[in-house]
């Protein structure tokens, strides 16, 4: 997870630098809302099955269509299941 999250950041600033395409945007989004649901409240930790199944959700694209108050909403609902 952390190469994930290494790489992401990598590709952000580089595209902060010069231009970027569509699919770097596109993959930019995506590594945010991945930031977004990764996200825990401070001294707690979520399960591994809600976890596993934030992390299958975004990686599948079900968050694509999303802005990041709706992701929040949606991990939160996820989360009190």
């Amino acid at each position: 997870m952390k190469g994930v999250v290494s790489q992401f950041r990598d590709l952000e600033r580089m595209a902060v630098v010069g231009s970027t395409d569509e699919t770097t945007r596109f993959r930019i989004a995506r590594g945010r809302r991945l930031l977004e649901l990764l996200k825990q409240p401070e001294a707690t930790n979520f399960d591994a099955g809600v976890e596993a199944l934030l992390l299958f959700a975004c990686n599948q694209g079900y968050f694509d269509a999303f802005g990041g108050l709706y992701t929040r909403a949606c991990k939160d609902f996820i989360v009190t299941l």
